[in-house]
């Protein structure tokens, strides 16, 4: 007697696999948040609800949340990508917030590039999605770096997708 058996190992990534994903990135900015009093907890909370909604929907190729100085980015600052095929295999714990960073003159921000896949809706279909979101964002050019380098140190995954993290990392 012989048994076949077939084994999926394909997985969906749903809104609550977003809500996994997107608490680790709303960790890291309470722990940013607890070094340097920047973002409250309001904020927070938007960025969340926001990146749950548009990771749900496979909508955000990068988003980079932290303190920017003349216009550029400046550490401490975090920001999280979507692989090319969507998919990681890893899912770490929140935290190793870059520490004794200058914010003097700061102010803490965020800026999001939306995906392919958002780029081929329609007007109407964005505008049903922005509505769902706790604040609207305006376009413009996406900041720089003062100095320092991208280091990536962490992935956030769930059912086969989310996001690997970098940390700008100073130069000093």
């Amino acid at each position: 007697m012989s048994m076949t058996r077939t084994v999926s190992t394909a997985s969906t990534f749903t809104k609550t696999s977003a809500r996994h994903v997107a608490s680790k990135v709303a960790a890291d900015l309470r722990l940013i948040q607890l070094a340097y009093g920047d973002p409250d907890n309001d904020r927070i909370a938007a960025y969340e609800a926001e990146l749950v909604e548009l990771l749900a929907g496979g909508y955000v190729r990068r988003v980079t949340y932290g303190f920017r100085r003349n216009g550029s980015w400046a550490a401490p600052t975090l920001r999280y990508e979507t692989r090319p095929d969507g998919t990681l295999t890893d899912d770490d714990r929140a935290g190793k917030i870059p520490r004794g960073c200058d914010v003097d003159g700061g102010s803490f921000g965020s800026y999001l590039c939306h995906s392919s896949k958002w780029d081929r809706l329609s007007t109407a279909e964005k505008s049903a999605i922005n509505s769902k979101l706790p604040f609207q964002r305006s376009a413009g050019d996406e900041p720089g770096t003062l100095s320092g380098a991208w280091v990536t140190d962490k992935s956030y995954s769930h059912n086969g997708g989310g996001l690997s993290r970098s940390a700008l990392r100073s130069n000093l």
